[in-house]
C-alpha cells in the first residue's frame, strides 16, 4: 500500500491561471462547483470565487485574441 493510500486526509492544489490548459480548466470548473456548494453559508466567498475564474477567462480570451 502506498502512503497516499493510507492518508485520511489530503488536499491538492488548484492552479486556475495555469500555462496548461487542461489544468486550468479542471481547476476552474472545481472552483465553480465548490462556489455552487457553499453558496448559502459563504455566499461572499463564492461570488469571490466567480469573480476569480470570470476574470481569468476574460484574460485567457483576450489574449487569444491578439
Amino acid at each position: 500500500m502506498s502512503k497516499e493510500d493510507n492518508l485520511s486526509m489530503e488536499y491538492f492544489v488548484l492552479k486556475p491561471g495555469s500555462k496548461d490548459p487542461a489544468h486550468a480548466r479542471a481547476s476552474r470548473t472545481a472552483m465553480l462547483e465548490y462556489a455552487d456548494t457553499i453558496e448559502v453559508t459563504h455566499p461572499s466567498l463564492a461570488g469571490s470565487l466567480r469573480v476569480w475564474v470570470q476574470r481569468l477567462s476574460d484574460k485567457d480570451r483576450e489574449t487569444s485574441n491578439g
